[in-house]
């Protein structure tokens, strides 16, 4: 009778036990992403569609900001990432992602905020090259007038934010309307139901002036505004960040556990 080799039986024994834990502890990892998996997923879904609304308003030149996210002044306000951090609702999602969100989060908010402050004083930008261009002007609260052509009703105006003008999509699409049409537009901006400024503008009362010179140079002085903010200056890397990570949050939508991250937890679960 040949001898039992005892040392190999009991390292494969342990071997075999060990594989069979680690197993177990996979299976049971993998049922309860099955169970998470509908409410990870609809947190993954409800960040991109947050991020989502702020690279779309960049690119219409009207960025939100914290107070479109309030329904009064004085109530208070925390950002929707960071609400859910301090509510412990991230744990169960990606760390780096939650990381790079929120501060993409912060950067989006405080560019909403840079872009507000423009919007406030685009009508002193306006009102400055109306002047500096000798452009008869009409004043009344918080209203100024070209020195506009007695009409029946005065002529028909568009509102429109001024400061959306640093989009060259939407300036192309205020000068062609202007320009395609007896229509006139109105920079305009409210704030808390109170309209800061409107300036009613439109080429058949500039005279000898065209109103793409207007433009142009209103433009260009948001564009040096724009270049000289800490914010509105990184706009770009902004939007690419968001594009990136929207990319990223796709992935986690429709997969939200890969297989190795996965194995991973199933390991560190056997280990506790």
């Amino acid at each position: 009778m040949s001898n039992i080799d005892w040392v190999t039986l009991g390292i494969n024994a342990a071997i075999s036990m060990f594989l069979s834990l680690i197993l177990f502890a996979l299976g049971l990892r993998a049922g309860k992403e099955r169970t998470d998996r509908k409410e990870i997923r609809e947190k993954y879904r409800n960040i991109y569609s947050y991020l989502k609304k702020f690279k779309d308003r960049i690119e219409e030149g009207k960025p939100l900001y914290w107070r479109n996210f309030v329904k009064s002044f004085h109530d208070s306000f925390t950002p929707y990432l960071k609400e859910m951090v301090n509510k412990g609702e991230h744990v169960e999602l990606n760390k780096g992602i939650i990381s790079h969100v929120l501060e993409i989060e912060k950067d989006c908010l405080s560019y909403g905020w840079s872009f507000h402050n423009l919007s406030l004083k685009a009508g002193e930008i306006v009102e400055e090259i109306l002047v500096k261009n000798q452009v008869s002007l009409k004043k009344g609260n918080y209203d100024l007038k070209t020195n506009i052509i007695d009409t029946e009703n005065g002529g028909s105006f568009f509102e429109y934010n001024p400061a959306s003008l640093l989009q060259e999509k939407e300036f192309n699409y205020v000068l062609n309307r202007l320009l395609n049409s007896e229509v006139g537009v109105n920079f305009r901006y409210i704030q808390e139901s109170k309209i800061m400024y409107q300036i009613h503008i439109r080429q058949a009362d500039l005279k000898c002036i065209d109103i793409r010179h207007i433009l142009n140079q209103v433009r260009n002085s948001l564009v040096e505004y724009k270049d000289r903010d800490q914010y509105l200056s990184n706009e770009d890397r902004i939007i690419k960040e968001l594009s990136k990570h929207l990319k990223i949050l796709e992935k986690k939508i429709k997969e939200p556990f890969s297989f190795w991250n996965t194995i991973g937890n199933a390991i560190i679960d056997f280990f506790r």
